[in-house]
């Protein structure tokens, strides 16, 4: 449904004959902005959600900014945003990332509007696997996201970290639908679990998995001067970054993912582990660890090298830690000049 008012539909006619007759002039301005009434659980602006809380302006499908103003509960938006498009379906204020409230359509130019919007605490109270976690292994991480319909986010902006196998908290979200997942190294990562957030106090409890990450030291003294190796690999190889050794090294066996480099590390294996690869959230099962091989040419004053091919085998069982450090990888590495 198309946004207009009456006084800014002439202004904009007025406007149009202006240019047309090659008359220079400032652009029309679009008045009354509107204005809207903020209420939180219907009590007075911030209510619950403090003195830090600030409010932006969406328009479904479209864009998202600031309002143009805001003072003492009342948000007023400028109302060229809503001239900028000819169709519009929705829009609402919202608090990144999780408060938002619906605008009431069609708008309202000429009278102060209400949005009331709704704020709920929600507790995350993972299940965990039945086995003992030692204190350092007992730390994982929380991703909460607004669910979208044909969009699934990776988690990276919403992702909290949580010690000792304490619940999360949020103290205000409001209710809806949202995606949600635990990493735990001693749990399988499954999909994001679609929840629906309705009343106050609610607590959601994920059952997790067993699983168990692995971990493989890799042996490649040449890494550790990464400027003096092929640059095809000195991009890939750095060792202070464990995320690009990894799009080298490779795994067989069940429940590996096929973007196993994507997947994020777990929070409690930060630190701990250097120069090692890191295969997180895996089943019980066999798994084959592989350098592979390489092969490639001098190139100016860059070097080459031929890397031989080589792999180690390990086991999973129910009784396995969370973390199973395996025996070392050696990368069979030989400079090309």
């Amino acid at each position: 449904m198309g946004l207009e008012d009456p006084l800014n539909r002439v202004r904009k006619q007025s406007s149009s004959i202006l240019t047309k007759a090659g008359v220079e002039h400032e652009p029309p301005s679009l008045r009354p902005d509107p204005r809207f009434k903020v209420l939180v659980n219907g009590e007075k602006w911030p209510g619950r959600l403090g003195e830090r809380a600030r409010l932006s302006l969406s328009i479904k499908g479209y864009s998202s900014g600031q309002l143009k103003s805001f003072s003492d509960g009342i948000a007023t938006c400028d109302a060229d945003k809503f001239h900028e498009y000819e169709k519009i379906t929705g829009a609402e204020l919202y608090f990144y990332p999780y408060i938002r409230g619906n605008i009431p359509m069609p708008i309202d130019y000429q009278n102060i509007g209400t949005v009331d919007i709704q704020a709920r605490k929600l507790t995350i109270r993972p299940v965990f696997p039945d086995r003992t976690t030692a204190p350092e292994d007992r730390t994982y991480a929380v991703e909460l996201d607004p669910y979208i319909e044909g969009h699934k986010t990776d988690g990276s902006t919403s992702r909290k970290t949580v010690k000792n196998h304490e619940p999360y908290t949020y103290p205000n979200v409001s209710p809806g639908e949202y995606w949600l997942r635990v990493l735990h190294p001693g749990a399988l990562l499954e999909d994001r679990q679609k929840i629906t957030v309705k009343n106050d106090g609610e607590v959601i409890r994920p059952r997790l998995k067993r699983a168990s990450s692995l971990v493989v030291p890799v042996i490649w003294p040449e890494a550790s001067h990464p400027d003096k190796l092929p640059p095809e690999l000195a991009r890939k190889f750095v060792f202070g970054h464990g995320r690009g050794v990894r799009s080298v090294i490779r795994i067989i066996g069940k429940g590996v993912s096929h973007d196993q480099e994507r997947i994020p590390l777990p929070e409690a294996a930060k630190g701990r582990f250097p120069k090692s690869v890191i295969f997180p959230y895996l089943p019980p099962g066999q798994y084959e660890i592989i350098s592979p091989a390489w092969d490639i040419e001098p190139k100016g004053i860059h070097p080459g090298c031929v890397i031989k091919s080589s792999s180690i085998e390990v086991e999973i069982t129910k009784d396995s830690p969370v973390f199973v450090v395996t025996e070392p990888l050696t990368v069979l590495y030989t400079e090309k000049k």
